[in-house]
């Protein structure tokens, strides 16, 4: 138990650090890049299938807010950790999680440098759209 709480504790501080007013964003980040992959150590996919989905979304979003490294790769890891938490958010069985992480991954592609521009901008579209499909009640 001590142990989960810890990790939460960690996923917690790089939430936050990552959106950090305050010192370097470009090291901010990158605080919480590390902290991620410390909690997806601890948070397997084999035994916490959700925690660790979660934790991918969370470092797709800080690859893709990511200043430091290529850019064009760091879109790519973003689109990668988002297509992996999309294997445990099946929209069929959490259908919050799995439009949330499409609008992740729709946002990603906006920022694509790989591939066709238009092709992207069409993928982020389509990603929206579906994302679009399930109703949110505000919470």
């Amino acid at each position: 138990m001590r142990k989960s709480c810890i990790v939460t504790d960690i996923v917690n501080f790089s939430n936050l650090v990552q959106d950090f007013t305050s010192g370097e964003p470009a090291y901010n980040v990158e605080i919480a890049i590390a902290g991620y992959e410390v909690a997806l150590r601890a948070y397997r996919r084999d035994k916490y299938p959700l925690k660790w989905a979660g934790v991918q979304n969370y470092l797709g979003k800080a690859y893709l807010k990511r200043i430091l490294g290529d850019k064009a790769v760091n879109v790519e890891v973003s689109i990668e950790c988002y297509r992996v938490a999309l294997e445990i958010h099946e929209r069929e069985h959490f259908p919050k999680e799995w439009a949330e992480t499409l609008r992740n991954v729709a946002a990603a592609y906006q920022h694509r440098i790989y591939a066709n521009k238009e092709d992207n901008l069409k993928g982020a579209s389509e990603y929206f759209g579906l994302a679009s499909q399930i109703c949110f009640d505000g919470n």
